[in-house]
């Protein structure tokens, strides 16, 4: 177990929804609203093939399951992001993300039990950057607005230390 204390700083992405509190971030493939101010707890919502059904069978994340919450290292977050920012309609919010509790290293990246987020970067390519900016200022941490030119520097630029994070976690 990881204290929130010694949690690991990773990177991700995230979409943003507009819910009865305003704008919130959305997790892009469950749409699990992040709540402002509160820690994020991550659940198993994997199919169990022989029912097609969904399953909460274990704590996640589990070892054999994908399960959790994502954090990796920017140069993680950057090619997944150049693979793949394509497919989403809206523009997602970039940022840094506390994990703790649980925490699984694998090859990309970190998942874990809990987290909250520690910096977020909204990029002017979203028509309604500013808005969305203010409403997340709620969640207490540092939100910046990257223009086009910014933007594109943190996806495809390379950054020196990318790869670093707050607690590197041991092979073991």
């Amino acid at each position: 177990m990881v204290p929130r204390a010694e949690g690991v700083a990773g990177w991700r992405f995230w979409e943003v929804g507009e819910t009865a509190d305003g704008w919130r971030l959305r997790s892009p493939y469950w749409s699990t609203v992040w709540s402002a101010g509160e820690p994020v707890t991550a659940e198993c919502l994997g199919i169990q093939k022989e029912l097609r059904a969904f399953a909460r069978s274990h704590d996640a994340p589990g070892k054999s399951c994908r399960c959790g919450i994502y954090g990796g290292t920017y140069g993680q977050l950057q090619s997944f992001l150049r693979a793949n920012v394509a497919q989403y309609a809206s523009v997602p919010v970039l940022g840094q993300v506390l994990l703790w509790g649980t925490v699984e290293k694998g090859p990309n990246g970190w998942r874990a039990s809990h987290a909250y987020p520690l910096a977020l970067s909204v990029s002017t390519l979203s028509r309604r950057a500013y808005d969305i900016a203010a409403a997340l200022e709620g969640y207490d941490v540092p939100v910046e607005v990257l223009d086009a030119g910014e933007t594109f520097s943190a996806v495809y630029a390379v950054r020196h230390g990318a790869d670093r994070h707050l607690t590197p976690l041991s092979d073991e």
